[in-house]
């Protein structure tokens, strides 16, 4: 039997790095564990942890790529004031053709969409 793990990490510009401390901890309620200096580590409330390595531009994927790299999922308590909340805080929507869910994209691209954890 195979389980997805509960941890995560993406590789985002380091000139966005205050953006997505702001957006993660602030959005999401994640809390940050600094793991020296291009990387943090975000754990959200229940365990999940997201890895960001900070590189340089050239490094990150191009902003072309963002929507064909891998998409999350975020399970929240509430989708429509996390949604308002993520948008407040530089996020983006996405279309896609499943309109059930919010589809929406952080800063250094990561898309993702919002479910209800009930």
């Amino acid at each position: 039997m195979t389980d997805f793990g509960r941890n995560l990490k993406l590789s985002i510009d380091l000139a966005l790095r205050d953006a997505v401390r702001r957006f993660y901890e602030e959005g999401f309620g994640a809390s940050r564990r600094p793991l020296g200096d291009s990387m943090d580590q975000f754990t959200l409330a229940d365990g999940f942890s997201l890895g960001v390595s900070y590189v340089s531009a050239a490094q990150a994927l191009p902003e072309s790529a963002w929507e064909w790299a891998p998409w999350l999922e975020f399970r929240v308590d509430d989708v429509p004031g996390t949604t308002a909340r993520l948008l407040g805080l530089g996020a983006v929507t996405v279309a896609f053709r499943d309109t059930t869910h919010p589809y929406l994209r952080g800063p250094g691209g990561p898309v993702f969409r919002l479910c209800s954890r009930v």
